[in-house]
């Protein structure tokens, strides 16, 4: 299935309802993933996504730069290429050559270059190397600053 069929597609089907629609060249072919808006709202509740930097970009191009919290999660390259092994093995039919390609992707696309160039501070830049307890509590930390910041400037949440 061709990308430019899926966005015209839900283009016609959801007019101003689609944030991003992408397509990965893969290993074992191409991949489709599109995040919709329909679902979303933001006057009511606060979200939290799994994204790319490049989609981060499509959601504060969608949304608004003041309705998005980035947080990076980051470690050195053995731990993350360590754990991506760890979770393949743990597959029925692991991909190996798919995890190494993603690895390599991914080192790219979150260089530092890359997370300098949206802006994103070091107060979002969380490390996930240690125990899952720490970084937890530093993913609440900072939303909590961030969800009490737009608390004070009129005593309701904004997000």
């Amino acid at each position: 299935m061709q990308l430019g069929f899926l966005e015209g597609y839900f283009k016609k089907q959801n007019e101003n309802q689609i944030i991003e629609l992408r397509s990965y060249c893969t290993m074992y072919g191409s991949w489709h993933y599109f995040a919709g808006a329909q679902s979303i709202n933001l006057n009511a509740y606060n979200y939290i996504t799994i994204n790319t930097l490049v989609g981060y970009d499509q959601f504060v191009a969608y949304y608004g730069k003041e309705n998005i919290v980035p947080i990076l999660f980051q470690m050195d390259s053995g731990t993350r290429l360590q754990r991506a092994l760890d979770r393949e093995k743990t597959q029925v039919y692991p991909k190996y050559e798919e995890m190494c390609r993603r690895f390599l992707v991914d080192a790219e696309d979150f260089n530092e270059a890359n997370i300098q160039k949206r802006g994103i501070s070091s107060d979002f830049i969380i490390d996930n190397s240690g125990m899952i307890e720490k970084t937890v509590s530093e993913v609440e930390q900072v939303l909590g600053k961030t969800l009490n910041k737009k608390i004070s400037k009129n005593n309701t949440i904004v997000s």
